[in-house]
């Protein structure tokens, strides 16, 4: 795109809003410059509609010991290269390209530590983003373990990302850093404090620590001044979790009363430590607004099955679309008629009461008693006899889209109520599941996972 630019005006002009639409900002001085740099074009200024903050970093720790430390540590990090393929890389590399790579990492790493300091990147954010008025959307990422791709075999480096060419390594998301949610609060404070935050429409984050998140939004009011937030998604990572810790997230969704998406993931919780858990009273309150909202998503949760039904009748006017993925049921105290949950009785409601256009169930659905449901979806990887990893394919008659069909109603219930005669054939092997008063045609799609009840 950049070299048809270079043809003419008349292509500059073409692909001059393609090119500027989204800015990824990374946490480097060179980063910020172009920053400013671009916010000082005035034919740019309008263009800018994302700002896409990748707040992965590089451990400056090795090669401040200077270029054999850094070339046995650093050079070649975060490219999922196996260890032989690693160095079989380094190897193609002359001894002329590698000092040039690990002075481009010192200076990548000295622009970085200075992004880093207390309040400095915040003032050069202001600063530019005053002068881009069309901004809509944030993000903010780092790189998760569940993001890191093995790269198989030994790349060429023009293969490799400009940066990852420059200083021979891919930027990470190192968490002893702990600069990840002052980074993502710099950034949306920023933007509020321009004037976007009338008309900010998204706001994405993910690789976020919970208890962090929540105490540098003790001190700041930009998240609860929202009027025009339409799409909000943050992903937590597993953690435990203190007292009062989801007070400033469940005030941001009470404040965001145009929510039209929401997606809220915590990662996994714990069955077995209490402080591990997030409950759905405590991030969404009975006191929210959401009129508006068309897409739910929730993934490591803990509820009743009361609780999360008085949710979806709140939201039945304008819910069209909602997943579920790792929820755990709970009895309700003081105890009432759902008792401890059931997942099969909560699908029929969700089919019969909810005018749902889609649906996903992922993960565990349990409820420590006599349901715990386990489903893998079509794509998710599994480890081959061969020791290779390879996507599971699954049919469409397959119990997970029989259910998934049968809530979004296109298609008839897979539970059908036992008679005396059938108790025998649907034996699940598990005493409880064996009291189950339904049919359930059980496959790899669908199972029970006995290590998941009381």
């Amino acid at each position: 795109m950049k070299n048809i630019r270079q043809l003419s005006r008349a292509w500059a002009d073409t692909t001059r809003p393609i090119l500027f639409e989204t800015f990824r900002l990374r946490v480097n001085l060179d980063s910020y410059e172009r920053l400013r740099g671009l916010s000082a074009c005035t034919l740019c200024q309008e263009l800018v509609k994302t700002i896409d903050y990748d707040g992965n970093i590089i451990d400056t720790l090795a090669a401040a010991y200077g270029f054999d430390r850094w070339l046995s540590c650093s050079a070649g990090g975060g490219m999922g290269l196996m260890p032989k393929d690693r160095d079989r890389f380094l190897e193609k590399l002359t001894d002329k390209k590698l000092q040039t790579c690990y002075q481009n990492y010192c200076q990548y790493g000295l622009g970085q530590d200075e992004m880093l300091r207390q309040g400095e990147a915040k003032r050069w954010l202001v600063e530019a983003l005053s002068r881009f008025p069309a901004i809509h959307n944030m993000r903010y990422s780092v790189k998760t373990q569940r993001d890191r791709v093995i790269r198989d075999g030994v790349p060429s480096l023009d293969s490799l990302s400009s940066v990852a060419q420059k200083i021979l390594a891919e930027p990470e998301g190192y968490h002893r850093y702990m600069n990840n949610e002052e980074q993502f609060w710099g950034l949306l404070d920023s933007l509020c404090k321009t004037g976007r935050s009338t008309h900010l429409h998204s706001i994405y984050g993910e690789g976020l620590e919970l208890w962090r998140w929540s105490k540098i939004a003790g001190s700041l009011e930009c998240h609860k001044r929202l009027p025009a937030l339409r799409n909000l998604s943050l992903k937590f990572d597993f953690a435990q979790h203190g007292r009062d810790e989801t007070t400033e997230l469940s005030a941001m969704i009470s404040h965001c009363l145009s929510l039209e998406n929401l997606c809220l993931s915590f990662e996994n919780f714990s069955f077995e430590d209490p402080t591990a858990v997030i409950h759905l009273p405590d991030i969404i309150s009975d006191s929210a607004q959401l009129d508006c909202l068309g897409t739910l998503s929730l993934t490591a949760v803990n509820t009743t099955e009361s609780g999360l039904r008085k949710l979806m009748q709140r939201l039945s006017k304008s819910l069209r679309s909602l997943e579920l993925s790792t929820i755990a049921f709970g009895e309700a105290s003081p105890a009432d008629v759902h008792g401890k949950g059931s997942w099969i009785l909560f699908i029929t409601f969700l089919a019969e009461k909810m005018l749902l256009d889609h649906v996903r169930f992922s993960g565990s659905l349990t409820n420590g008693w006599d349901e715990a449901w386990v489903m893998q979806d079509a794509g998710d990887v599994e480890i081959g006899l061969d020791g290779m990893e390879q996507p599971r394919t699954f049919a469409e008659d397959c119990l997970k889209h029989q259910i998934e069909r049968y809530v979004t109603r296109r298609g008839p219930t897979p539970f059908v109520a036992k008679t005396e005669n059938d108790d025998y054939d649907y034996d699940y092997g598990c005493y409880s599941l064996d009291k189950l008063p339904w049919k359930i045609n059980l496959d790899d799609s669908w199972w029970v996972e006995e290590r998941l009840l009381a």
